[in-house]
């Protein structure tokens, strides 16, 4: 059985006016976390916050469903009948017209993050479709849990194999990870982190490299000092960062306009050959990260495809040097981490 069976009741109207009661413009500080946000919402590249207690990992992950371009009918219909499927619609409900956001609890076991079951359900990554998938204190997850997602977050599916059938639930929200950089929390600020760098690597090493390797940004973010906490400029705010986020969107539909794509974060094989090309001083730079840092065919893909997204944001039609480097920087490890984030 697939989600497409389920018939849901049409509504009398959908709703169209978008409403805002969370706002960018309200964080103070964090402008290269704002950007990596606003990135990650514009391709629809999946997400890793590493920062210390109250730098604002939670406030901003719980913006980002508002600048997301709004669902289109299609992607209505089928989160509908996802969350009907698990239950979750009252009878007589319409179309569902706001993007979820699930964040579920890090003590969340494997079959209710993925589905499962003996009467296969969708899980929370399912639920998630089309939405916002918050996997708060990521390191905390057990280790099967967060293994279960590697192969949803390659396919964008969940396949659950039972006696009765075989279930397929979707499985394509935008997944935004946050954690701490150690145990206590606190690293690299040695005045109040008194963990050691073995104790540092065990707890970065909870989370396996085929996991890292499958989300496309990871940004690092401090703690917001006076000067910014008192700073009345609030930098980008959220109308702002949706507006160019709505461009970006426009183009990547031009784009991909008769393909089953939507977002940069889609293409694979010769799209990325017919959509990322570089010239000969940007190829020589990103071959030069390429093997001084061992990248992986898959990481290197994914920074094409940031970068493709970032020259989208600029409104740039060709991937110049600096779309590459900044999409470099949000792949490759922190230097305060060894270069033992990604492999």
């Amino acid at each position: 059985r697939t989600l497409c069976q389920i018939s849901v009741p049409m509504p009398e109207k959908i709703e169209e006016e978008r409403k805002y009661p969370m706002d960018f413009g309200d964080i103070r500080g964090q402008e290269a976390a704002k950007r990596c946000m606003q990135i990650c919402a514009a391709g629809h590249h999946h997400l890793l916050v590493i920062g210390p207690p109250g730098s604002g990992k939670t406030m901003m992950a719980e913006r980002l469903p508002y600048i997301l371009p709004e669902m289109t009918f299609e992607e209505q219909m089928m989160v509908t009948k996802i969350h009907s499927a698990a239950g979750r619609l009252k009878p007589g409900s319409g179309l569902m017209t706001c993007r979820p956001f699930r964040r579920p609890h890090h003590s969340v076991s494997d079959k209710t993050l993925v589905g499962g079951g003996a009467t296969p359900t969708p899980g929370e990554i399912s639920l998630a479709h089309g939405g916002i998938l918050f996997l708060d204190e990521f390191a905390e997850f057990s280790r099967s849990a967060v293994e279960s997602l590697r192969q949803p977050l390659e396919s964008g599916e969940v396949f659950v194999h039972r006696v009765r059938g075989d279930f397929c639930f979707p499985a394509r929200p935008l997944v935004v990870a946050a954690m701490n950089p150690c145990p206590c929390g606190y690293y690299p600020d040695r005045k109040r982190c008194r963990c050691t760098s073995g104790q540092i690597q065990k707890y970065m090493a909870k989370i396996s490299g085929p996991v890292m390797e499958r989300l496309d940004l990871c940004v690092y973010i401090r703690r917001v000092d006076y000067r910014h906490m008192t700073d009345e400029r609030s930098g980008m705010d959220s109308r702002r960062m949706q507006e160019k986020i709505e461009r970006a969107c426009q183009i990547q539909k031009e784009r991909f306009s008769g393909r089953n794509i939507r977002y940069n974060s889609g293409m694979e094989g010769k799209m990325l050959e017919e959509y990322c090309g570089l010239d000969e001083e940007t190829q020589l730079f990103l071959g030069k990260v390429y093997e001084k840092f061992h990248l992986s065919a898959r990481t290197y893909q994914k920074i094409l495809k940031v970068a493709r997204t970032i020259s989208d944001l600029e409104g740039s039609s060709e991937i110049r040097m600096e779309h590459v480097a900044e999409a470099v920087g949000y792949r490759l490890p922190d230097e305060t981490y060894g270069g033992s984030l990604w492999g």
